[in-house]
């Protein structure tokens, strides 16, 4: 059985869906402030990374804890569960409009709804 990693066309694919993901999220006025002057090459590396471990192309994450590289964005822009559930809306769009199918895309949300915790620094406001 081949991974969802796989089917999605490994880096290459990996790399398509980055791309469509960042276009959303940049027209998205509720979260394109975030990435205010921030490097998007190496942001899309590092998402890159992250969608590699969350479609099972690796076991385990390889970038920098989660907790610590979105702190800043909690504590002094106010990222919170409304942007989380945005960034999971666009990531599920890209899923599907990559081709995926439901069953897939929902797996791959859940694993990083798992994350939240993690992310937000467990602050549910």
């Amino acid at each position: 059985m081949t991974s969802l990693y796989e089917r999605m066309g490994a880096e290459a694919g990996l790399e398509r869906a980055v791309e469509i993901f960042y276009q959303a999220v940049l027209a998205d006025p509720l979260l394109a402030h975030f990435f205010d002057g921030i490097d998007m090459e190496r942001q899309r590396y590092h998402q890159r990374l992250f969608l590699r471990y969350a479609t099972g192309g690796d076991d385990r994450y390889q970038g920098q804890g989660l907790g610590a590289v979105h702190r800043r964005l909690v504590e002094e822009m106010g990222l919170n569960n409304v942007h989380f559930n945005a960034v999971l809306s666009h990531l599920e769009s890209t899923l599907l409009q990559h081709g995926l199918n439901d069953e897939d895309v929902q797996g791959v949300l859940a694993r990083i709804e798992a994350l939240r915790p993690e992310v937000l620094g467990f602050d549910y406001s």
